[in-house]
Formats: structure tokens, sequence, C-alpha cells
């Protein structure tokens, strides 16, 4: 994740940075995570929400299942079968 949200490989990255900057953006991370589900989708579905009554929390909790597809749901169990065995 950090080397996407700083535009570089991981090997540009492991080669350019230390031990303890890596700690740094550990710890930062943990306080302030910067993956797809906290910049877009938790915003997004709270945006969804604000007209809705009732449980804000489960209302959330849909859109972002919704946003945010657990990845087994997607195929049928024909098709999960099938990517399964292609897998070495």
């Amino acid at each position: 994740m950090l080397a996407l949200a700083l535009g570089k490989t991981i090997g540009e990255l492991q080669a350019s940075m230390g031990e303890a900057e890596f700690d740094a953006w550990r710890e930062f991370y943990r306080l302030y995570p910067f993956d797809d589900l906290h910049r877009f989708h938790r915003p997004a579905a709270l945006m969804a929400c604000s007209g809705v009554s009732g449980s804000l929390d489960q209302a959330i909790e849909q859109r972002l299942k919704w946003l945010q597809p657990d990845p087994s749901d997607r195929f049928a169990d024909t098709d999960a079968l099938f990517f399964g065995a292609a897998e070495p």
C-alpha cells in the first residue's frame, strides 16, 4: 500500500527507505489508514446514508458491502471451482 501511495515500486521503496522511516510510515498508517476503504468507500457510504432512518451503523455496513464486496461473493460456485483449479 505504501509503495502505491508514494508512486514507487516495492523495489524502489526498499532501496530508498530505511527501517526507521518505514516504521514511522507503519505507525502513521495504523493511526490514519489511507486505503480505499478509508479514503473512498466509508465517506461514500456515509453520504449515501444521509437520509436513512433507523440504524445508521447497519445502513453504512450494507453500503460498504456493496461498495467493497467480498471477493468470494463475486462468482458462482462453479466459477470459483474453475478459478481454484487454475491456481498453481
